[in-house]
């Protein structure tokens, strides 16, 4: 993983281990990806989370602390902004990665779990509750607010895809080499066999 602002929040984050944690176990099969993949969403997850500080203006916001249900909206909002390579631009309608947010729903929903996870383990009843009902309004908010919207997006990104045609000079030289070989093309079944003995 880079060493950068992201790569920090990431180690540093208890629930972004743990979910990289849950997916080195889902791809355990796979030795070569598994820690690709593990990787690209911790990484994910930790640009939320530094989304959701910059939101919240407070330097070291966890996810622990930021899984509560009166949080959601800003989840959303964060969300949908990790799909833009620049934030600056989001009042264009310029979303270069409209499938971020969509995984980002998944990742979440596993760190909720976590913490669910963490709170039984500390008899935490308080942050058992707050990661609960925050899982209750992913299922009931997440797939209209978000989900609608980036698929959207995708669709409307490979309706207007433009599939450019191959350069005429590039067909001529392809098709000048298919008769060329078309023409030392030798057809004769004795060469043929003289060529396997």
């Amino acid at each position: 993983m880079k060493r950068d602002d992201v790569g920090k929040i990431t180690i540093h984050d208890d629930l972004i281990v743990g979910l990289g944690d849950i997916w080195v176990m889902k791809n355990v099969d796979n030795k070569r990806k598994r820690r690709n993949y593990s990787s690209f969403h911790m990484r994910l997850a930790a640009r939320l989370l530094k989304e959701l500080r910059k939101r919240k203006n407070q330097a070291q916001l966890s996810f622990t602390e930021a899984i509560k249900p009166s949080e959601f909206d800003m989840f959303v909002e964060s969300s949908l902004t990790c799909g833009y390579a620049d934030p600056s631009k989001q009042e264009n309608d310029d979303m270069c990665h409209p499938s971020v947010p969509l995984k980002l729903g998944f990742d979440i929903s596993r760190l909720a779990g976590l913490k669910i996870a963490q709170s039984i383990k500390k008899s935490d009843e308080v942050g058992q509750k707050e990661a609960s009902d925050f899982i209750q309004l992913l299922k009931m908010e997440w797939n209209t607010r978000v989900n609608r919207f980036s698929r959207a997006k995708m669709a409307e990104r490979s309706f207007n895809r433009r599939n450019s045609l191959p350069d005429p000079e590039d067909i001529v030289k392809l098709a000048t080499y298919l008769v060329n070989k078309l023409q030392n093309l030798d057809l004769d079944p004795a060469s043929a066999n003289m060529k396997t003995l």
